[in-house]
C-alpha cells in the first residue's frame, strides 16, 4: 500500500474479505490514509448475467427484480440468507447480516470509516452516523436494534481449518 503511496494515491479503500490478522497488520504497518467499511451489508457477489430474469422467465413468474424489490435468497443445507437484485449492469449479492466494526475502530485505529446504505433507511443511517461519533458500543446497538442481524465480519474460524501442504509430485502430506 504504501508504494501506491509512493506513486500518488492519497488513501487506499481495503476490502472487506480480509482476515482481522491481515487487517491489524495492515494498520500497524502503512502510513497511507485508509478507509474501511465499517457498517452495513457486505458485497458477496456479482454477475453480468441477468439471473434473476433468466430464473423468473424459466419459472414462468411475473416478478420485479430490482434493488426496491428486497428480494431475499437462501442456500439450501445453510442458515445464511443473502440480498440479491438486478440492474442494468447484471445480478448483484449482498449480505443480509450488517457488518458492524464499532469495537474494531479504536483496535484498528480506524481514522476513515464508511457506511454502505444499502437496505438501509434513512433515518437508521442517520442514527448510525450518530452511533458511531458516540461512546456506545456493538452490544448498546444490538440491544437498540433487536431485529437488525449484525456481525463483526470477522470469521474467527480460521483455526478451525486444516492446512495441508501439497508436495509438487502430487503426494499429499498430513495436516499440519
Amino acid at each position: 500500500i504504501d508504494t501506491i503511496a509512493k506513486l500518488g494515491a492519497k488513501g487506499c479503500f481495503l476490502a472487506n474479505q480480509l482476515h482481522e490478522e491481515e487487517v491489524r497488520s495492515i494498520f500497524e504497518h502503512t502510513k497511507t490514509d485508509l478507509f474501511v467499511q465499517i457498517h452495513g451489508v457486505q458485497y458477496i457477489s456479482h454477475s453480468k448475467r441477468k439471473l434473476l430474469s433468466n430464473y423468473f422467465e424459466f419459472n414462468q413468474i411475473e416478478h420485479d427484480h430490482d434493488y426496491s424489490s428486497n428480494i431475499v435468497m437462501k442456500v439450501s443445507d445453510s442458515e445464511h440468507i443473502s440480498h440479491i437484485y438486478e440492474d442494468e449492469f447484471g445480478t448483484h449479492i449482498f449480505t443480509q447480516n450488517e457488518l458492524c466494526l464499532k469495537d474494531y475502530i479504536d483496535v484498528f485505529h480506524i481514522q476513515y470509516g464508511y457506511i454502505e446504505t444499502l437496505y438501509l433507511e434513512d433515518q437508521y443511517t442517520l442514527d448510525l452516523i450518530d452511533f458511531y461519533r458516540s461512546d456506545l458500543t456493538y452490544n448498546d446497538l444490538v440491544n437498540q436494534y433487536p431485529t437488525h442481524h449484525y456481525d463483526t465480519g470477522f470469521d474467527n474460524t480460521v483455526d478451525d481449518l486444516v492446512i495441508i501442504e501439497l508436495k509438487r509430485d502430487g503426494n499429499v502430506d498430513s495436516p499440519v
